[in-house]
């Protein structure tokens, strides 16, 4: 007790000058009526500023939520569009019979999140929070607000690893935009932002700001998937094209990821795996054992 009586004497003053500073403060506040109004005013000013604040970290923590639901409904809509695509190319089909199966959509889109990802090695993988039993299978399209990020080699029953294209022995099918002549696309090992277009035919005029996308001889990625846009471009030997360019994915923030399944992926590599080496048409051991070498 003696100790409490001590700690009051202590702050005696401060006790004092508050409780004088509160009595001031109401006779003034009820002195006149503009006073009173003044202060209203300034205590809504004060609360409406406080309150606001609360309202902004509570929608910036619903940020996350509300962004994958939206993720989740983007998906939904483009699994419809597929779906009224194959109906269109049933009934536009010279069949008379048209076949449930052939109603199906080409393409099937799901969501995920990236739980593991690396981008300082020459062959970079990444690992997302979905597997087997969430119906994701080896060679599915790996994509970042629609653009390419790279494909899916092998799942376990609740997560998956795919191969990123910051991978020296990725390669895809590119082309412009503005034109129709296609080349590849591959990484070069070195800067994480940037890509290579190689094998472009002389006429095709690529120039600086053409964006590069993924063609329809893709066998894991639908037509059209934006992959980078050109900063410079080079002819090689009189007759090729080679250019540079800036990728549209930021692979040290990967976060929110689409995952897309093609229907005929698997009957179209085992044919061309058994008739070419290409790095695009590597079996998944064969990718999955120079992972582990790297």
């Amino acid at each position: 007790m003696s100790q409490f009586i001590l700690f009051l004497r202590k702050i005696y003053f401060v006790i004092m000058f508050i409780l004088l500073e509160i009595m001031a403060f109401s006779h003034f506040s009820n002195s006149s009526v503009y006073a009173n109004a003044k202060i209203m005013n300034a205590s809504a000013v004060m609360t409406g500023g406080f309150q606001g604040s609360i309202s902004r970290v509570e929608n910036f923590m619903r940020l996350r939520s509300d962004n994958e639901k939206l993720l989740a409904r983007v998906a939904a809509l483009e699994n419809e569009l597929e779906t009224y695509k194959a109906a269109e190319r049933a009934v536009q089909s010279d069949s008379v019979v048209i076949d449930p199966v052939s109603t199906l959509g080409q393409y099937e889109y799901m969501t995920a999140h990236v739980v593991n990802n690396t981008i300082n090695r020459r062959d970079n993988y990444l690992t997302i929070d979905k597997g087997s039993k969430d119906g994701v299978v080896p060679e599915m399209a790996i994509m970042s607000n629609g653009c390419l990020v790279g494909y899916i080699v092998s799942c376990s029953a609740h997560y998956s690893v795919g191969v990123s294209f910051l991978n020296t022995k990725f390669v895809t099918s590119g082309q412009s935009t503005r034109r129709s002549y296609y080349g590849s696309v591959r990484w070069e090992g070195v800067d994480y932002s940037k890509g290579r277009l190689l094998e472009i035919p002389k006429y095709a005029d690529i120039e600086v700001g053409d964006t590069i996308v993924t063609t329809e001889f893709s066998s894991r990625f639908p037509e059209g998937i934006p992959i980078g846009v050109v900063t410079n471009a080079e002819m090689v030997n009189g007759i090729n094209y080679e250019a540079d360019i800036d990728l549209l994915v930021e692979f040290g923030r990967l976060y929110n990821v689409e995952l897309v399944k093609f229907s005929d992926t698997r009957e179209k590599l085992e044919l061309e795996r058994s008739v070419t080496g290409d790095p695009e048409n590597m079996t998944e051991g064969e990718i999955l054992e120079r992972a582990d070498e790297a």
